[in-house]
């Protein structure tokens, strides 16, 4: 059965486009719906213009620097080990699918093949589909299931918070026990989201 156990994953990036970075990588291994696991890095990209206006607005969100990545990683150096935990066949997070794709520019950058198909959990769309309130940041829904989040913006808080919430959701019985109809459900939440998402602009 997917609930059994799941990796928790999150980001902080420079930005949005197709040429941000990731300054930040939070995965958590949860394991009968408890985090067993940690795994985190903070990363220093090479040639990144940190006084572009894009950066910038980032850092201003998410609180990291230039002084405070200086010294560590690239993302190349540390790929060996981000792979192992990317094997993992359930992936959850809030927002995940801008996660994956920024993931997927570093595995281009890095000239790395992505060849990851996993059963991707968004607890935001989820959440969109099970209670339709307003407000769908994380910051937002984490209360209404009950977690805790002590620091928004930290990559592996983050992704802990996102699985917790994905269990809160399982032991309030609102998914579905089998994959089949956990992998529609995504599908269903996550065309919800958008079809609301496009009437807002």
């Amino acid at each position: 059965m997917w609930q059994s156990s799941w990796l928790a994953l999150d980001t902080e990036t420079t930005g949005f486009s197709k040429q941000a970075r990731v300054l930040e990588i939070g995965l958590v291994y949860f394991e009968n719906g408890e985090p067993v696991q940690e795994w985190s890095r903070v990363l220093n990209p090479p040639g990144l213009d940190w006084n572009d206006d894009e950066v910038l607005g980032a850092l201003e969100v998410n609180g990291l620097s230039k002084e405070y990545c200086a010294g560590n990683p690239t993302f190349a150096e540390v790929m060996v080990d981000l792979l192992v935990w990317l094997e993992e066949k359930v992936w959850v997070g809030h927002n995940l699918a801008f996660d994956i794709r920024m993931l997927k520019q570093e595995f281009d950058f890095a000239h790395t093949a992505w060849g990851f198909k996993p059963l991707e959990l968004c607890t935001q769309y989820l959440s969109y589909k099970l209670d339709t309130q307003v407000g769908n940041k994380l910051e937002d829904v984490a209360p209404r299931w009950g977690v805790e989040q002590p620091f928004a913006h930290r990559a592996v808080i983050d992704a802990k918070v996102s699985g917790q919430i994905l269990q809160k959701m399982i032991l309030k019985g609102h998914l579905p026990k089998d994959h089949g109809p956990m992998e529609h459900m995504r599908k269903e939440a996550a065309s919800a989201w958008h079809r609301r998402s496009k009437g807002r602009r």
